[in-house]
C-alpha cells in the first residue's frame, strides 16, 4: 500500500454497544455530543437507525458498516429500535494530528459487510481490550492496545483501500495537508481567513472554497472546532485555569472563550470540568 498508510497512527477513544430506542434523536442529544472531534465507525447489529449526511440519508442495518469523519455535522434518529456497535478513534498521518479521514473524500462512507461474523469479532477484540472510556486516563496494556489497533486496522482497511484508489485523483490534497498542519500547528494564535490566505498564497475566498468543498464545512468553523477540541483536552488532563487555557488557544479574552466555548456545547467550561468523573 501507499506510504501513508504505512504511517498511520491509531488512536481508539472508546468502542461501544447499545441498544437505542426512539429516544436517539439528534434533538435530545447534549449540545457537546453533537458534533465530535473523532472518526466514528458503526457497525449495526439488528434493527434500523438513520442518520443524514452531507445531503445523503444511511440507513443503520445488519450487512452495513459506515465511517463518518471528524467535526461532521449528522442528524440521527431511530423509529424503533437499533442495536448498534461503533468505535470512536483518530486515523493520524505519521506525527501530524490530523486524522485521514477528515482529509479524504471517500467515494462511499458506506459498505456492504463482507463477512458479518468476522467484523464482530474484530469489533469484539477492541470491545474487550479498550471498554468504553472517553477522555479519561486510563492504563491498558501495551498487548491489549496493540491487539486493539492491529483488530482495527482490519475492520477499517476495506476504507482505506478506497482511499489508496483515489488518492491520485486528489491533486489538491498536498495543499490541504499543508494548511492543516498549520492549523494545528497554530491553535495558540487568531486563524482568520485573510491570515490563512496569506500563508497559503492564495485568495481567502478561493482557499474558502476549496476547504469547503473537501472538507465538507467552512474553513473558519474546523479552525473553531480544532480549538474547542484541544480545549477539551487541556480540561481534562491538566490543572490550568479556564484564563489560561483560553491564553493557550489565541484567545485574548477568556470570557469571549468561554462564551463560543458555551454556544457549541451548551455548558461553560467551568462547567464542563466541574462535571468530569
Amino acid at each position: 500500500m501507499s506510504s501513508i498508510f504505512q504511517n498511520l497512527r491509531f488512536e481508539i477513544i472508546s468502542a461501544r454497544e447499545k441498544m437505542l430506542d426512539r429516544n436517539w434523536r439528534t434533538e435530545n442529544f447534549e449540545r457537546r455530543y453533537r458534533i465530535v472531534p473523532h472518526t466514528r465507525f458503526y457497525l449495526p447489529l439488528s434493527g434500523e437507525a438513520s442518520y443524514d449526511f452531507r445531503g445523503t440519508c444511511y440507513v443503520m442495518r445488519r450487512g452495513v458498516m459506515q465511517i463518518v469523519p471528524p467535526f461532521a455535522e449528522v442528524t440521527a434518529r431511530c423509529e424503533e429500535k437499533c442495536y448498534l456497535g461503533w468505535i470512536n478513534f483518530h486515523a493520524f498521518i505519521g506525527s501530524d494530528m490530523i486524522d485521514i479521514f477528515s482529509l479524504r473524500q471517500l467515494p462511499a462512507w458506506e459498505l456492504p459487510v463482507d463477512d458479518q461474523e468476522y467484523r464482530i469479532r474484530l469489533f469484539g477484540i477492541i470491545r474487550r481490550c479498550i471498554g468504553e472510556a472517553k477522555y479519561a486516563p486510563r492504563e491498558v496494556a501495551p498487548e491489549a492496545l496493540f491487539e486493539a489497533e492491529s483488530a482495527l486496522r482490519l475492520l477499517i482497511f476495506p476504507f482505506l483501500q478506497q482511499i489508496e484508489q483515489v488518492m491520485p485523483q486528489q491533486a489538491t490534497a498536498g495543499k490541504l495537508l499543508t494548511l492543516l498542519r498549520y492549523i494545528d500547528g497554530h491553535l495558540d494564535r487568531p486563524l482568520s481567513l485573510e491570515h490563512l490566505g496569506k500563508v497559503m498564497h492564495c485568495h481567502p475566498n478561493y482557499l474558502a472554497t476549496l476547504f469547503s468543498r473537501r472538507m465538507g464545512q467552512p474553513l473558519i468553523r474546523y479552525c473553531q472546532m480544532r480549538k474547542f477540541d484541544q480545549a477539551i483536552k487541556l480540561l481534562n488532563t491538566t490543572e490550568m485555569n479556564i484564563t489560561e487555557i483560553a491564553d493557550a488557544l489565541g484567545y485574548a479574552d477568556a470570557n469571549n472563550f468561554s462564551r463560543q466555548f458555551r454556544r457549541n456545547y451548551g455548558v461553560s467550561p467551568k462547567n464542563y470540568r466541574r462535571a468530569l468523573p
